[in-house]
């Protein structure tokens, strides 16, 4: 089999049939994962019936509610292709994903590819993301050089594709940016990775109920752990090079996050937990592990957001 794209769900029903259809679309042996939280909109029966008919589309129900990375992680044990693909349930596939990405992993022997992507807001017709504008041919540290810097290599997983053998765990598990601490983490295992300006994925902004459109006051913490945890990465791998490009990345991280925390002190976040936050980001900068589990006052600020590595 080719690639296995994995989709977590929770109440999806009202976004599924497209992204389903632009799945069908596809050419070569694929299969679509459909992890499934415990909803109350249908999506449940609905993939139930849906599956009937082709048996590339598989429903995993989950008991109890996993989250976005727990489902991810459920599908990846469950996956029969040779490459990961994500794809959220909000979105959709451009018809040419799987053969473009497909073809260029293949003719490079890459261990993964990077693509770019649409933008559509609403009834309006999908836009090019215009930060993508070339082939780009890398090895892991200039990779993940590019992903920090957040500029044509973006921190999500769903407009990528990887050799099966390099999806590991991640560090953390997070409903919002779980995707760049992970991503990190893969591509540190990759030979060669390579980027291609063809948009092949459609994200779509707005949905109310999507984990990155949601008010939440947390988000800038959420968004803290997933940098903290890339630079105990690097330490921890007692890697130098890898080391220096994390660090370099402090005050592209820093914007971030002074941009989140504005967000999260409109959604409730207080001023003290803003200060606290901050003060954390300064971890970055040093030289000695964090160990995030062991620190009781980030464990109290965070709660049950961090899982041991």
């Amino acid at each position: 089999m080719d690639i296995s794209f994995i989709t977590p769900c929770y109440n999806s029903k009202s976004t599924l049939e497209r992204l389903i259809s632009s799945f069908k679309l596809q050419k070569g042996d694929n299969e679509l994962l459909l992890v499934v939280d415990p909803s109350d909109d249908g999506t449940y029966e609905y993939l139930t019936e849906i599956s009937k008919d082709d048996k590339r589309i598989r429903p995993i129900f989950n008991e109890n509610r996993l989250g976005i990375m727990s489902s991810r992680l459920k599908g990846i044990e469950e996956a029969k292709g040779s490459y990961i693909a994500f794809a959220d349930a909000d979105d959709f596939l451009d018809e040419r994903f799987a053969e473009v990405m497909l073809s260029n992993i293949k003719k490079y022997n890459a261990d993964a590819i990077d693509c770019s992507f649409y933008i559509k807001r609403g009834d309006k017709p999908s836009k090019k993301n215009l930060l993508s504008w070339r082939f780009k041919l890398m090895d892991s540290y200039e990779a993940n050089k590019n992903l920090l810097k957040d500029f044509y290599i973006r921190g999500f997983l769903w407009n990528k594709m990887f050799k099966k053998e390099v999806v590991k765990p991640p560090y953390i598990k997070l409903d919002i940016f779980e995707d760049l601490a992970f991503v990190f983490s893969i591509f540190d295992k990759c030979k060669t990775i390579i980027h291609i300006k063809d948009p092949l994925y459609h994200y779509v902004k707005g949905i109310s109920n999507s984990a990155t459109s949601k008010k939440d006051p947390n988000r800038a913490l959420l968004h803290l752990v997933s940098f903290l945890s890339i630079h105990r990465y690097a330490l921890e791998k007692e890697d130098k090079k890898l080391l220096k490009i994390v660090n370099k990345s402090y005050f592209r991280s820093k914007l971030s996050l002074l941009y989140d925390i504005s967000r999260s002190r409109k959604d409730g976040l207080s001023n003290k937990d803003a200060k606290l936050i901050k003060s954390y980001l300064k971890l970055m900068k040093g030289d000695k592990p964090i160990d995030l589990n062991g620190n009781k006052g980030f464990e109290k600020l965070l709660g049950a957001s961090l899982v041991k590595s």
